[in-house]
């Protein structure tokens, strides 16, 4: 049998594949290749286009693996510490309360408490010029105390603060970020080599693999390697545990553990019990550092009732200017002293920097020193909770009224300062007992508390002569002095009548929940018979003998919560707030406009009025117990058009 190819019989066909080019007198090769150059062509052309394409997902691939790497490690854990839209990530810029500067800070209490922190001013202790602040945040149950700062102290920073190390188990990566607390927010500490060893091992206890944990498969330790090699003396070692291959294989803490930057596969971690030793050894978990390069280029973050101030405190370089240190210590008691009045300048610079913007965009400042040492009236907000016997202690009281003269010597005659108040609160005996402040605001340091007691009325007068007088040394008269009426607005009508007191504005804080513990219905219309029958009869009655200002209030009350917050108390008071929203939204914003027009209706029959506050930081939708509080926010009264806008 026989078939055709190409016209040709097989037979012919078989007969030509026997010859070679030379005896068949044809180039075969050539011919054949001739024959077959479309279809080759078309394989060649497809070949170019797969080494293309090998080539661009080769390009793709690595930039994806950065990406997934960038995601892992900047945005994978919102909790973690190398995540952007963390705080966590920003916390070796920041002052805290562990860590780096923990030297400086610390916080006892809880993570909801309200914070309430005033600058009281810096103070040169006699045996050394140290700084103190007196400044103090405090709910129910947390205070915040800086202590006394020694610049002659030697210092260190904590290398491994927020640092990471990647661990791989099998074809499995994890990745574990140095945090200073763990999951059950228990401190963890970096300063030595055994706190890190204990520190990391608790980390890696708690990052999941499978049904275990990372310390089912690594261990970390500090151990002695003997000998004169390169990696001889203390070093840090991991281990490896179980049957799966291990390796460390990156991190920015392996740097200062010791170790060299791994490479490919990272550092193998033997499971068959040695070690895989770093080679630099211990000591550069910490490095030594001065007072100025401590704090440089930080940022101080205080919070006062929501409302956020960060304040940047100058480079190391400014820090240092004029200072010689050795051995990271001030060389002279000159050079302490400058490198106090670096700091204390560069503290003043932001409130001078308020004052700008103030004079730029036609805005005038009221500055209210808030709080006292050891507190005038023992709330959360006045410096620490629980306590109140500033006006026990001549030292600072005189320490307040020199602060006073700071204040108005600096800024008295600056366009945009219109006027200066003398204290925030100070209380009386009659308002401690009717709010019963001891049990309202429990003290977070019971020894300090002893011998805590209400200020007098007589007091408070005597303080308000002084702090005038000391005031108008270098305040001019068109400007205010402001002072506060001790939640007694009517005890005021025969202070101050002589001719001397120029330009004295009392001011008066009034806020619905003080109206609900006198006894005020809540309801609307008792809320409205409240605010016309007290708030504005006495500010009318009031306005006869000082111009007078609302400088505090808002539209919170329990009704718009829905229920009694007994007098504003908060979950920061031990109270158990609102968990969801009980009063729907057109209710609210009945119930909110009412009181509003009326509150502002009361205020013009004073001299003006403050809302407290203008932004409120508590997040009252994921925060359980906050539903209601939005109302202390003036933005989001705008915004819900609970607050009339001319």
């Amino acid at each position: 049998m026989s078939t055709t190819i190409g016209g040709l019989s097989s037979a012919t066909a078989n007969s030509i594949r026997g010859y070679g080019g030379l005896a068949s007198g044809l180039d075969r090769d050539t011919l054949i290749e001739g024959m077959t150059y479309g279809t080759t062509s078309k394989i060649t052309a497809q070949q170019q286009k797969k080494q293309q394409l090998e080539w661009k997902q080769s390009a793709v691939q690595s930039i994806s693996n950065l990406m997934i790497a960038f995601a892992n490690k900047y945005t994978s854990s919102f909790s973690s510490s190398t995540n952007l839209f963390s705080s966590m990530f920003w916390g070796r810029s920041n002052i805290t309360t562990t860590g780096t500067n923990s030297k400086y800070v610390s916080v006892s209490g809880t993570g909801s408490s309200a914070e309430s922190v005033s600058i009281m001013g810096v103070k040169q202790l006699a045996q050394k010029a140290k700084w103190s602040s007196e400044a103090r945040t405090s709910g129910a149950d947390s205070a915040l105390t800086t202590g006394t700062i020694d610049t002659t102290k030697p210092l260190v920073r904590k290398e491994l603060i927020g640092e990471s190390l990647t661990f791989k188990v099998g074809n499995d990566s994890y990745t574990v970020f140095l945090n200073t607390v763990d999951s059950e927010g228990n401190a963890l500490k970096y300063d030595t080599a055994e706190n890190a060893v204990e520190s990391i091992n608790k980390l890696l206890a708690e990052e999941k693999v499978g049904d275990g944990t990372l310390a089912d498969h690594f261990v970390i330790s500090q151990i002695d390697v003997p000998g004169t090699g390169p990696n001889a003396g203390k070093q840090f070692a991991f281990q490896g545990k179980g049957p799966d291959a291990h390796a460390v294989t990156g991190g920015t803490a392996l740097e200062f553990l010791g170790f060299e930057t791994p490479g490919e596969g990272g550092i193998k971690v033997p499971n068959n019990g040695a070690y895989a030793t770093g080679t630099k050894g211990i000591d550069k978990i910490t490095t030594p550092i001065n007072f100025a390069e401590q704090l440089g280029g930080q940022t101080l973050n205080f919070t006062y009732n929501g409302v956020r101030k960060d304040i940047k405190i100058a480079d190391v370089e400014t820090l240092s200017k004029g200072v010689t240190f050795i051995d990271g210590k001030p060389a002279t008691e000159e050079d302490e002293k400058q490198l106090i009045k670096n700091l204390k300048a560069s503290l003043q610079e932001e409130l001078d920097r308020a004052f700008c913007w103030a004079e730029r965009y036609g805005l005038k400042i009221l500055v209210d020193l808030h709080t006292a040492p050891d507190s005038q009236n023992g709330f959360d907000n006045g410096g620490i909770s629980g306590v109140c016997k500033w006006s026990q202690e001549p030292e600072e009281v005189e320490f307040e009224l020199t602060v006073l003269e700071r204040l108005a010597k600096r800024y008295g005659h600056r366009e945009g300062l219109w006027g200066i108040e003398v204290i925030n609160e100070p209380i009386t005996e009659e308002i401690w007992n009717q709010m019963d402040v001891p049990a309202r605001y429990p003290a977070v340091d019971p020894k300090k508390a002893e011998g805590t007691r209400p200020n007098t009325l007589a007091f408070i007068r005597q303080f308000y002569l002084d702090a005038y007088d000391r005031l108008r040394r270098y305040l001019p008269e068109e400007k205010c002095v402001v002072i506060h009426d001790a939640f007694l607005l009517k005890a005021w009508k025969d202070f101050m009548r002589e001719d001397k007191y120029k330009n004295v504005v009392l001011d008066t804080h009034q806020y619905l929940m003080m109206a609900e513990g006198m006894g005020c219905e809540q309801t609307v219309e008792g809320y409205l018979k409240f605010i016309k029958e007290n708030y504005e009869a006495d500010i009318r009655e009031m306005q006869q003998y000082f111009p007078v200002i609302c400088g505090e209030w808002c539209l919170f009350n329990s009704l718009a919560v829905g229920k009694d917050t007994k007098g504003g108390q908060t979950v920061l008071n031990g109270q158990e707030g609102m968990s969801k929203e009980s009063i729907s939204d057109a209710e609210k914003k009945q119930i909110y406009r009412a009181l509003a027009d009326a509150q502002l209706e009361a205020w013009k029959a004073g001299s003006g009025y403050f809302y407290w506050s203008y932004k409120l930081l508590v997040d009252t939708v994921n925060e359980t117990g906050w539903v209601g509080w939005d109302s202390w926010d003036l933005g989001r009264c705008v915004d819900f058009g609970w607050f009339p806008v001319e």
